[in-house]
């Protein structure tokens, strides 16, 4: 019954073809062992290609070793490639400044990623190239009350995609998100797959184990007992919402883009300023996507964004993470990532007196720390602000506050020697970086 469940959700979604190279999530727990069996059972050898990533992310020191020998034992004694990676998470969490779990998800996507590229490199079509999770009908549900929990939208509602393609082009697959984590447990019984279970998902470590083994029980057992089945409801629904308005949305992008060249995208407002707020802000998220931006885009971005475009002030510009600018223009709403010279916020950025005799750089709240700025003259420590600006010959640098940011305690002024403390004298270059706010 498992196998068919699967075979109904690839062939529904499109997830799988004959001719596909399948790079398998394989950490060898119940999930990925028992999607491992069924795409071995549901296709015969010669219809798709299989290469199983495992990652040993050494939370575990001892048993994180004993399952990745686990996982390459296996494979070898399938006849199936595997590829193993190592990585310190924990390490890598404290100089990224993330959690533990973030590190986790992003070495392993990382690791599919380089898997990926090996296989275009030796001649598979990337659209060809196809990396499957174990994600299961409990991680779905469980992953939409953790977005309800923080706040989200309609797309958020709408869970984890069947199908995806990521920003590096990398197609995502998840065939097991119709099958219950129950099931999965029974398959792994009745087909004597001896997974091995990491006893860190049954310890409340991480706000997604807090979830499922917390939050989730108590709902069942004071108010909904089928709070699981419900969640999944409310996901299918989202999920249908959401594609209808990004159909209009994508409508709406189509009449309205002028250009797209070179990481440039640039919209007519004349075509959108007018459209529901739910379609205009996927529209800014699609052409951000265009000229490059796919990531830690806020709800406060889309608004700021938004208003700009109704109100189509000429020369009123926004900013978005990573460098990324809309200025509206005569009419156009130009998106694009900042160059040498322009205002720099939440990006790195160099200054060549050369090429920029005055630059200014806007500092907002939300956006400030991690800005990093390189210049070939050292400026003079002190504040720096609109009002006193420091001057060296042929460079002028000057800090502008949004107006609530400098009104807020401790941030009437901006100390430069916030950025003094990370000078880095490499030869005639300074490097500066905003520790603070």
């Amino acid at each position: 019954m498992l196998e068919q469940t699967v075979r109904n959700t690839i062939e529904k979604h499109n997830l799988i073809e004959q001719g596909d190279h399948i790079v398998l999530g394989l950490s060898g727990g119940p999930d990925s062992m028992c999607l491992f069996h069924v795409l071995r059972t549901v296709f015969k050898e010669n219809e798709i290609g299989l290469t199983a990533v495992h990652v040993n992310h050494k939370f575990r020191p001892g048993a994180a070793e004993e399952e990745q020998e686990y996982v390459e034992n296996l494979c070898k004694n399938a006849g199936v490639d595997c590829r193993s990676f190592v990585f310190d998470c924990n390490k890598i969490a404290e100089e990224n400044h993330m959690t533990g779990e973030e590190a986790g998800r992003k070495v392993r996507y990382d690791s599919f990623f380089e898997v990926t590229k090996e296989l275009r490199e030796k001649g598979i079509p990337p659209e060809k190239i196809k990396t499957a999770v174990a994600h299961n009908m409990n991680d779905q549900a469980e992953t939409v009350l953790f977005r309800i929990l923080r706040g989200t939208g309609t797309d958020g509602l709408s869970g984890m995609e069947y199908r995806r393609k990521d920003e590096k082009g990398m197609i995502i697959i998840r065939p097991l998100l119709d099958v219950k984590r129950a099931d999965i447990d029974e398959y792994c019984r009745s087909n004597k797959l001896d997974p091995k279970k990491d006893k860190s998902n049954d310890e409340p470590l991480y706000a997604r184990n807090k979830i499922r083994l917390d939050l989730i029980p108590y709902i069942e057992e004071n108010y909904n007992p089928g709070i699981k089945d419900a969640l999944i409801r409310l996901c299918g629904i989202a999920y249908e919402d959401s594609c209808f308005i990004n159909s209009e949305a994508e409508k709406a992008l189509k009449k309205a883009l002028i250009s797209n060249k070179k990481g440039k995208c640039v919209l007519d407002i004349r075509e959108i300023k007018d459209l529901h707020s739910a379609v205009l802000g996927r529209v800014i998220v699609k052409a951000m996507n265009l000229a490059g931006l796919s990531s830690d885009m806020t709800n406060s971005h889309i608004k700021q964004a938004e208003e700009l475009i109704i109100k189509g002030e000429t020369s009123k510009s926004t900013n978005f993470p990573h460098g990324y600018i809309m200025k509206i223009i005569y009419g156009k709403a130009e998106i694009y990532r900042q160059e040498v010279g322009e205002t720099a916020v939440g990006t790195n950025m160099e200054i060549q007196p050369e090429k920029a005799t005055e630059t200014k750089i806007e500092i907002q709240p939300e956006t400030a720390v991690g800005t990093k700025i390189k210049t070939q003259q050292k400026p003079r420590s002190g504040n720096m602000s609109e009002s006193q600006p420091k001057e060296r010959p042929g460079l002028k640098i000057s800090i502008l506050m949004k107006e609530d940011f400098a009104e807020k305690k401790d941030a009437a002024a901006f100390d430069f020697d916030m950025f003094e403390e990370a000078y880095k004298d490499n030869g005639d270059t300074f490097e500066s970086i905003v520790l603070r706010t």
